[in-house]
């Protein structure tokens, strides 16, 4: 056979990308990280706002300081809760019982921006289910892909984490200018996206996976 020509190897080098391209371009692997990037939007905002709108609200800084540790005891308690229940329950249920909290909570905050007892209860709340999230992610992957190539497609998740990170975090702050409440309105709605690229997720898993077992080659 001839060797490929010089064009095709580059086509070839580009795509594969150090064993990248090749997940980057499988609809799971957009989906992953589509379910990584949009709830990590939200965080962004959050980490960068909610201090400003408890400060804005009348929070001394002390009170700031006790949501900052309240909150992450409770986003502690809800990964510990969530990946038990991951394990015991349907994983897809409990993803998309954690992105409906979500998407509630969010747009609670965009409801209720300048309430101090609205912001405590409602970041909590939202900083919970931001973190269980993060604890379902490693499962999603798991039911998304091949144990050889499980590391990579966790690398390019958490690559949308930071871009994620980075986008929140900028618009936030724009929308922010325009109005307190609009970020989280925003995230809210992304976050619901979200949920129903939940549904999609698993229902491709599923097809993919008859597809597998009726495969010869999988035997």
């Amino acid at each position: 056979a001839l060797p490929p020509a010089k064009g095709e190897r580059r086509a070839v080098a580009r795509r594969s990308l150090f064993g990248y391209g090749d997940i980057a371009l499988r609809p799971v692997g957009v989906l992953l990280a589509m379910l990584r990037f949009l709830p990590t939007c939200f965080w962004g905002m959050a980490v960068l706002l909610i201090p400003l709108l408890l400060s804005a609200a009348g929070a001394s800084k002390s009170t700031i300081a006790l949501y900052a540790t309240i909150s992450q005891v409770c986003a502690s308690v809800g990964q510990v809760a969530v990946g038990r229940a991951a394990d015991r329950l349907s994983c897809k249920w409990v993803t998309v019982g954690v992105f409906s909290l979500s998407v509630a909570s969010i747009l609670g905050l965009a409801l209720f921006p300048n309430r101090l007892d609205s912001l405590f209860a409602l970041g909590t709340l939202s900083t919970t289910t931001a973190w269980s999230l993060s604890t379902l992610m490693p499962s999603l992957v798991a039911r998304g892909s091949e144990p050889q190539v499980r590391g990579r497609v966790l690398g390019w998740v958490h690559l949308w984490w930071n871009l994620g990170m980075v986008v929140g975090s900028m618009a936030g702050g724009v929308l922010y200018r325009v109005m307190p409440g609009l970020p989280f309105l925003v995230a809210g709605g992304l976050n619901a996206v979200a949920l129903t690229l939940v549904f999609l997720f698993f229902r491709l898993v599923a097809h993919n996976t008859r597809l597998s077992a009726t495969t010869p080659d999988s035997h």
